[in-house]
This record gives structure tokens, C-alpha cells and sequence, in this order.
């Protein structure tokens, strides 16, 4: 598909800011749930008492704002460019593994008590995750679109 030009009427707030907020309360609630209900209990029990208590919210902050737009630049625009879900998740997936990869493997090479199990799961999640976050936001954006 050719990528359709933007509508001069198609303001900041409408391309960017409520792509961003769509990915960024998608991000929020799965990871929230996955850190809740699987991540928490799987770092407790790989890595115990070396875990940050209480995390450093600050780090965290910096990650998921560029996370949030690094999937709304690299995937969810040129999505809706297209109009194509498979060009939101194909993008959200590489973007996230990428990503979730860059975190997980480094630690494994750096640090003495990161293990594999950490590595793949945070990777496979990252991409999950992102691609969600992707596909979600094209979705809604999409349907208020076509009632446009």
C-alpha cells in the first residue's frame, strides 16, 4: 500500500499525542498486570533480595516515555500512514523485541546473577507487549476515523 500523505486537517493532537496516550494506557495496564501477576514473582524468585526495594521510579519513567514514543514514531504512525494492522504489529513486535532483547541479553552478559530465564521471558514479552501496544491504538484510531 502506498502511504497516504497526512489530511491538513489532521491535527498534532489526532497524529501524535493520542496515538502516544492509546500505546502509553495499553503499556501501562498489561504491564502492570504482567508485573503483578508474573515478572514480580518470577524476579523474586530469580533474583531475590538484588532487587531494587523500592524501584527506582524515575529510571522506570524514562523507559516507558521512550518506549511510548518509539512505538508511536516507529510503528503506529506508519500503521495508520497505511492504514495496515499488520504494519502495527510486524513493527510493535520487532520494536519490542528489540528493545526487551537490548535490556535482557546485556544484563546477561553484564551481570553475574541475570539468568536466561529473565532474558527470553522479558523478550518475549517486550515483543508481545509492543505489538499490542501498536495494534490497539490503529484499532480505535481507525473506527473514529471512519466515522469521521
Amino acid at each position: 500500500m502506498a502511504a497516504r500523505p497526512p489530511s491538513t486537517d489532521e491535527g498534532v493532537l489526532r497524529r501524535w499525542l493520542l496515538p502516544a496516550a492509546l500505546a502509553a494506557l495499553v503499556i501501562g495496564v498489561l504491564d502492570a498486570l504482567w508485573i503483578s501477576f508474573v515478572a514480580g514473582p518470577l524476579y523474586a524468585a530469580e533474583l531475590g533480595d538484588r532487587l531494587a526495594d523500592p524501584v527506582v521510579g524515575w529510571a522506570a519513567a524514562v523507559f516507558y516515555v521512550v518506549h511510548v514514543v518509539s512505538v508511536t514514531v516507529l510503528a503506529i504512525r506508519p500503521a495508520l500512514d497505511v492504514d495496515s494492522l499488520r504494519v502495527a504489529a510486524v513493527h510493535g513486535l520487532v520494536l519490542g523485541v528489540g528493545a526487551y532483547a537490548t535490556f535482557g541479553f546485556t544484563n546477561l552478559a553484564v551481570l553475574a546473577d541475570w539468568t536466561l530465564l529473565l532474558a527470553v521471558t522479558d523478550t518475549l514479552w517486550g515483543g508481545f507487549l509492543t505489538a499490542t501496544a501498536a495494534v490497539v491504538p490503529v484499532l480505535v484510531l481507525r473506527r473514529t476515523r471512519h466515522r469521521d
